[in-house]
């Protein structure tokens, strides 16, 4: 599933059910959230996650980050989401971090620094995924405000200048208000009082207090003898985070004093007036303090080490977007932007190394003809900084342009270090974030930008395009009049994959599953069987049949992995739909019966019988070559079907 797809609902609800099932159930699931393309999950057991099946119900990817689940989806991943919460407890959508760290196993490391590592990166996740869409869009028109007064297209000062401007900085100015919102979801406290924590910490007598210190005003106010100073919390998380997460522990340790009689008027009230108090006092400043030295830290590094800084993260921000740990620089981010008016550490390497993602991708859709149409898709969403499609899709999947990735944002990331590249807005870090790195001041810093970008961009795409390779026209017709037994221009000896059933060819791409539609798992072709037999396609050994048998992988003498799915979204049919006459582990040779099954079943059920045929390591075993056009004549079970290890011309039956 990319970024460019939009799936049915239909399709979402089935991958939904996938997903649930996989996981090991509703039960299963402490909490569940979403970003911008991933789902996410704290799980009491991480023993019952099937991550291969996780796979096969039709999302990009899955994987574990720390204790984090993170299933792939792309862009669709709000849909996808609001199709899996009518099927989750209402428990999982509240405050999960809690129940699931009080669900798993008591012992030696459950309080590591590890597990407190994943839980800070995976509850910040939980708190700014919610509200990129307001920042992203009041950063973005902070960047064309800031384009069109250089370009004089708006006069600088004109009241639509200021009234664009008063939108684009709102979202900015209140976002403690944001933070708040999103951090009672995420810890489970009521939303008007946490409401009041940044109510307290942007009150005029605060922020008016803070202006005027400047001018010999008091430096704050004093509560019972103890000091409640003046600071400008505009623009600030960490206040907020800290001030909502006390209020919700005090408002539920009150809750269990108070009788349930006069519940509703104490527990309010003595939670305010605790927890403001404390958080004016203690919390806040503690908070601020921290994010401004965390801040001066990090540019600090910039300032005195920029090339070194810029080439390590620039390299390995890939990496750390993949684990979620760029959530980790947000409170840094927002601070920078707010005192210092740009951001010289998250935003600038990320779009560097997002558009070295960008040129790799490129270049594997010039060179893999298999996965063309795959790169392509996921390399315009990668353009405007959503890269997980092409990296769990395409670089990952062939390695190498991952690491070319890697060294292209590192030599991209170096310049920008060196050159002090500033982001001097919030946006999700791509193409279109461009205008951010204009200033009038510094003009320079935008033609850095395209400079930074460039760099990566070139390294990556040219790399893969020299490393990354699928022989050319003239071997495959060089090839293809060469004997079966020739040793080939990449893989191994030529291998024929037969048609392990009878039936029509298709195209993979006809197929209704994102992960075969866009060859997920592989190259191949698909068949609409007319029968219910399943036979071997090639001498080999059974390395995994489904426990519903709906689904089998072979792996053949010449160490080709062939997968057989049976149908589509099968895997929910009731059991004995299919029946198995092989067993996993067993040797089996060509035309051997596997698995048996109804295809009227199937169709009742509203389920395709589409049956993809796909190669799962073509990058090993060589070019895949379909040796029967799509079309629709029937085939038998036994017809050469694919060529494998050798790139040949596809032909018609006839032939």
């Amino acid at each position: 599933m990319t970024g460019s797809q939009s799936p049915s609902a239909v399709t979402r609800d089935s991958i939904s059910r996938g997903i649930l099932d996989a996981v090991g159930g509703a039960q299963n699931i402490a909490q569940a959230w979403h970003c911008i393309t991933r789902l996410r999950f704290d799980v009491v057991d991480r023993g019952k996650v099937d991550l291969d099946a996780i796979r096969r119900t039709g999302v990009v990817g899955a994987q574990f980050s720390g204790e984090q689940l993170q299933v792939i989806v792309g862009t669709d991943v709000a849909a996808q989401f609001a199709s899996l919460v009518p099927l989750l407890p209402a428990t999982a959508l509240g405050d999960g971090a809690d129940a699931a760290a009080a669900s798993r196993p008591s012992g030696p490391g459950r309080f590591s620094p590890r597990r407190l590592v994943n839980l800070l990166f995976e509850t910040l996740s939980g708190i700014f995924t919610p509200i990129l869409p307001a920042i992203v869009g009041a950063g973005l028109l902070k960047g064309v405000i800031a384009l069109v007064t250089q370009l004089d297209w708006v006069v600088a000062g004109s009241d639509l200048d200021r009234v664009l401007g008063l939108i684009g900085d709102a979202p900015f100015y209140f976002l403690p208000f944001l933070v708040a919102a999103s951090s009672a979801r995420r810890f489970s406290v009521d939303m008007s009082l946490a409401l009041s924590v940044p109510a307290a910490l942007l009150y005029p007598t605060i922020v008016q207090g803070a202006a005027a210190i400047s001018q010999g005003g008091p430096a704050g106010l004093s509560l019972l003898g103890l000091p409640v100073p003046f600071l400008s919390y505009s623009s600030s998380v960490v206040p907020a985070i800290l001030g909502v997460y006390v209020l919700g522990k005090i408002a539920a340790l009150i809750g269990r004093i108070v009788p349930s009689s006069v519940k509703i008027v104490v527990v309010p009230l003595v939670t305010l007036l605790i927890a403001i108090p404390l958080t004016l006092i203690v919390l806040a400043p503690l908070g601020n303090y921290a994010g401004v030295y965390l801040s001066e830290g990090a540019n600090w590094l910039m300032d005195n080490g920029g090339l070194f800084a810029g080439l390590l993260l620039g390299g390995l921000m890939p990496l750390i977007v993949i684990t979620g740990m760029h959530y980790a620089f947000f409170p840094t981010t927002f601070q920078s932007l707010s005192t210092r008016g740009y951001d010289l550490i998250l935003l600038p390497f990320n779009v560097v190394a997002n558009l070295a993602t960008v040129g790799a991708t490129l270049a594997v859709a010039i060179r893999v003809r298999s996965l063309r149409a795959l790169a392509l898709s996921t390399a315009f969403p990668a353009s405007l900084g959503i890269t997980e499609p092409a990296i769990f899709g395409v670089t990952l999947r062939l390695k190498k342009p991952f690491f070319f990735t890697l060294i292209g944002g590192a030599v991209g990331g170096a310049y920008a270090g060196l050159t002090a590249l500033k982001c001097y807005g919030f946006a999700v870090p791509g193409l279109a974030s461009l205008p951010l790195y204009a200033n009038a001041d510094d003009p320079a810093n935008i033609v850095n930008a395209f400079v930074s970008i460039g760099i990566s961009f070139t390294i990556a795409f040219v790399l893969t395009l020299v490393f990354v390779r699928e022989p050319s026209a003239a071997a495959d017709a060089q090839d293809a009049e060469a004997p079966a037994s020739a040793e080939p221009a990449t893989g191994g000896p030529l291998q024929v994959i037969a048609a392990p059933v009878e039936g029509r060819v298709i195209g993979l791409d006809q197929v209704p599953d994102a992960t075969f539609a866009q060859g997920l798992l592989g190259p191949g072709v698909a068949l609409i069987p007319v029968n219910g037999s399943v036979f071997a396609p090639a001498d080999g050994v059974v390395e995994v049949l489904t426990p519903t048998a709906h689904a089998a992988a072979l792996v053949t003498d010449d160490g080709v992995e062939v997968l057989i799915h049976v149908g589509i979204d099968t895997v929910r049919l009731p059991q004995g739909t299919f029946t198995p006459l092989v067993a996993q582990g067993d040797r089996v040779v060509a035309g051997q019966r596997l698995i048996s099954f109804d295809p009227a079943v199937i169709t009742a059920a509203g389920l395709s019988l589409a049956t993809p045929v796909v190669i799962t390591n073509a990058e090993l075993s060589g070019a895949v070559t379909p040796l029967v056009a799509p079309g629709d004549d029937i085939i038998p079970a036994g017809e050469p079907l694919l060529a494998v290890g050798t790139p040949i011309t596809a032909v018609d039956k006839e032939n």
